[in-house]
This record gives structure tokens, sequence and C-alpha cells, in this order.
């Protein structure tokens, strides 16, 4: 990837109660009932010391959300995490 170029992310299983950010991820693994899909959902991409937030999005009824961002223009090449 290339800083500047923009890029599709997706992720699943955002229901209220469950982000899957430990490593067990459960909530993967027990799909829900009728919890409600999560509402306002961060992607970010972090390197070293800095954080950019690249966009928030509702999780659709399938509890799916899809961002179309542009990676940051200050970011530079090497290792970088995005972090929901």
């Amino acid at each position: 990837m290339v800083k500047g170029q923009e890029i599709e992310a997706v992720g699943e299983h955002f229901f209220e109660g469950c982000n899957d950010v430990d490593d067990d991820r459960a909530c993967s693994r027990n799909r829900p009932g009728t919890e409600p899909s999560s509402k306002d959902v961060v992607l970010a991409l972090t390197q070293g010391d800095r954080r950019w937030e690249l966009g928030r999005r509702d999780a659709d009824r399938d509890r799916r959300v899809q961002w179309r961002v542009t990676l940051p223009p200050d970011a530079v090449a090497g290792l970088a995490e995005a972090r929901l």
C-alpha cells in the first residue's frame, strides 16, 4: 500500500457487547442473537506513536462494516496497525 492510496477495509461481528479486540475472539465464534448492530465503529491506523482516524461507520444489519478510506499522506513506509 502507498500513502495517499485509497483502500477498502471490511470487518464483521460488530454488535453491541462485542468488539473482538481480545485474543479470545469469543464474539466471532458466538454469533449474536438479537443484539443490535454497533454504531459509530472507528477505523484507525497506528504507526509508532502516531494515530490517524480513518473513518467511522455504523454496522449494517448483518453486523458488517465497510470503509473506503485514503491512507494518510504523512504515513511512512513500514509497519503499521489498523485498529477498530
